[in-house]
């Protein structure tokens, strides 16, 4: 299971009794909660704690912040890391077992990533989760499954809804790639960038269509503005679930890590920015829509109403495709 900080923080999960536990990264969330990087790193901690010298703790070792995690756990420890990365860190003595990966390619289908010694083809795409698939794997390992079989199924593992899914392909070549994911945090924000930009073609623009959520981490804002107008070569700033909050000023404080305003719009309706940029964008261009993901609701001062990212996508693909066949 997933376990939140939070929920660690406020005992949620005292009752239970964990065999082992899992760190794949360490980076800003829940500022609004924790206040401080360390507050939030010591609430993590907690599940390692938890666990006793029969069980297992699983680290992402490429994050210099496993040895934290590391020296606060009793378990026995597994690691994995990719082949790219080294440090001399890694060399612990107290490592059962290292599992090392390596992405030889990856495209808008799926991944070609060798773990372990054993290549295969993934449905999942990028370096993010190349790392999540070690991580399963690495798991299912310290619990003494077969390896052959562990990656047989991890091939038929299928992305989440609304994770890097790409929307229809009735209209490839025609209109713009749309993908929808739900990064809604400056980490996940650039770890799909980063990936997409990977993906696309010299020809192609990227651009990202993007807010943040009212009534949580004001600081992350800035960032992610930062992130998407780095990465993007062009931004569309909107609004996510602003809940009690004004968008506008959700949209200002959004804006203040953009440098460069001469490649970013603005456009509070999240369906209209939407539909706006489909319209604009031509057949080479990749549109990233963040934030909501597999969500199918909107919140706006205390009223949620239905909107999936994901549905307004679709219409506006085809809209614009019935507009150019008249």
């Amino acid at each position: 299971m997933e376990v939140s900080s939070i929920g660690l923080s406020e005992h949620r999960v005292n009752g239970l009794k964990f065999s082992s536990g899992v760190f794949t990264n360490f980076t800003q969330d829940h500022m609004d909660y924790h206040k401080t990087m360390d507050n939030y790193r010591d609430a993590k901690s907690l599940l390692f704690k938890m666990l006793s010298n029969k069980d297992l703790a699983v680290f992402n070792s490429d994050d210099p912040n496993w040895l934290y995690f590391r020296d606060a756990t009793k378990a026995n420890i597994f690691t994995f890391e990719n082949v790219d990365m080294s440090s001399a860190e890694k060399t612990s003595t107290d490592i059962l077992q290292k599992v090392k990966f390596y992405v030889h390619k990856s495209d808008l289908s799926g991944s070609l990533i060798e773990i372990d010694g054993f290549q295969a083809k993934f449905k999942l795409l990028g370096a993010f989760n190349a790392y999540n698939l070690a991580a399963a794997y690495t798991t299912l390992l310290s619990f003494d499954f077969d390896k052959e079989k562990i990656i047989t199924a991890l091939t038929k593992a299928t992305p989440p809804p609304g994770r890097l899914q790409v929307i229809s392909s009735d209209y490839a070549g025609k209109k713009p790639t749309v993908i929808v994911d739900y990064a809604h945090t400056p980490d996940a924000l650039e770890n799909v960038l980063v990936t997409l930009r990977e993906l696309k073609n010299e020809n192609c623009k990227l651009i990202t269509v993007f807010g943040c959520g009212g009534d949580r981490d004001k600081l992350k804002r800035a960032e992610m503005g930062k992130i998407a107008s780095q990465y993007s070569e062009n931004v569309v700033v909107t609004s996510d679930n602003p809940r009690s909050e004004d968008p506008e000023l959700i949209i200002k404080d959004i804006m203040t890590g953009i440098d460069n305003k001469s490649t970013m719009f603005v456009e509070i309706s999240r369906k209209e920015a939407i539909h706006k940029i489909i319209g604009k964008a031509s057949h080479n261009d990749m549109i990233l829509i963040a934030g909501k993901g597999h969500e199918t609701y909107q919140e706006i001062k205390g009223v949620r109403t239905h909107f999936d990212d994901r549905e307004v996508a679709l219409e506006a693909l085809k809209f614009q495709h019935s507009i150019e066949n008249e």
